[in-house]
């Protein structure tokens, strides 16, 4: 539902591999080689993926993310919705 396909870094990140065209993800601006630091305010490294797995999949709530671009750090929100 957020268009994006993460996997844990090498730090206390999760890194983009992915960007799904048209989706929350790419709307916000998102791009491959992003990390993401926080979801909800909370270090997106403390999430297991079956935690994780829920927030992710609410059709219409929004998620914060704070995410390290291009040396930067912003704050995006996604609104979730079904790609197909």
């Amino acid at each position: 539902m957020t268009g994006l396909s993460i996997s844990k870094g090498q730090g206390d990140y999760l890194d983009i591999l992915q960007v799904v065209p048209d989706s929350p993800g790419e709307e916000a601006g998102l791009k491959v080689g992003d990390r993401v630091l926080k979801i909800n305010g909370r270090n997106a490294i403390d999430y297991d993926t079956w935690e994780l797995r829920p927030i992710l999949r609410k059709e219409g709530k929004a998620v914060e993310l704070v995410v390290l671009q291009d040396g930067n750090e912003r704050q995006v929100s996604l609104t979730l919705r079904r790609l197909l």
